[in-house]
């Protein structure tokens, strides 16, 4: 909703923000956008992946900088899953052409279920509405290290994940630390993420998991918990490699 203020006559109005931007916290859900890489993998994932959020914190925007923080949905409306760790880009993101913004070339460690995957070139792009209450043309990807990942598909070699992801008609490429053509780009865009008021993301790292029974299936109380597709880690980017899995894990969020 936005206010207008009449200036004159011929009811030319001014708009207020009804919000800031430092603190706000949006929900997007990945499997709407355009799986612009790998090429071909989007419906399949659409298919396994029906509907798996994910949050975006600003953290903080000064002058032509913004920080942000990323966490995993879960439930509706939708809160954070203090069972996945956070994504915590290292470096602010140019806001020079406000109200766009953009991180570029990020390096990510994204954990989840104890493992950690190294996203190279990692960015996330869009342009925040005239009121701030939604992020616009929404752009996530990155060059995801799929190594970790041969475990979760029953694999035994380095490469067994480029190759189940090759029979979808993805190529693994080079990566960064020039050890072999292990890598996957991933790009999802036309994306539109709507805020979630009253909502602030908290930091969550994988020994915060750890150290929470209910997470690592021990039970207990004070969490509500749901299965979710493997999609509905902390990152959009792991879609991108996880196509062709059904695995499924345990998602909780903490009464904070």
């Amino acid at each position: 909703t936005q206010q207008g203020t009449d200036t004159d006559d011929t009811d030319t109005d001014t708009t207020t923000p009804t919000s800031t931007r430092a603190g706000n916290t949006y929900y997007v859900d990945p499997v709407e956008g355009n799986f612009a890489q790998p090429a071909g993998i989007g419906p399949l994932i659409q298919f396994e992946n029906p509907s798996v959020g994910t949050l975006i914190g600003v953290k903080s925007v000064v002058g032509d900088e913004i920080e942000l923080i990323t966490a995993s949905a879960v439930g509706w409306p939708p809160l954070q899953d203090f069972c996945t760790p956070t994504v915590d880009f290292p470096d602010p993101g140019d806001m020079t052409a406000d109200p766009l913004f953009s991180i570029e070339d990020a390096s990510i460690n994204v954990h989840f279920d104890g493992i950690q995957l190294d996203v190279h070139s990692g960015m996330i792009a869009g342009e925040f509405s005239a009121d701030n209450s939604q992020l616009l043309n929404l752009e996530i990807g990155g060059l995801v290290d799929t190594r970790p990942l041969v475990a979760l598909v029953g694999g035994n070699n380095a490469n067994d994940v480029c190759e189940l992801v090759l029979t979808l008609g993805a190529i693994c490429t080079a990566c960064p630390d020039g050890s072999g053509d292990y890598c996957l780009q991933g790009l999802v865009d036309g994306l539109l993420a709507e805020e979630v008021p009253g909502t602030t993301l908290f930091e969550v790292t994988q020994a915060d998991v750890s150290a929470k029974p209910v997470c690592t299936g021990g039970g207990g109380g004070g969490f509500t918990c749901s299965s979710v597709g493997l999609g509905g880690a902390s990152s959009p980017l792991l879609w991108l490699v996880a196509a062709g899995m059904t695995r499924r894990r345990r998602s909780c969020r903490d009464a904070v």
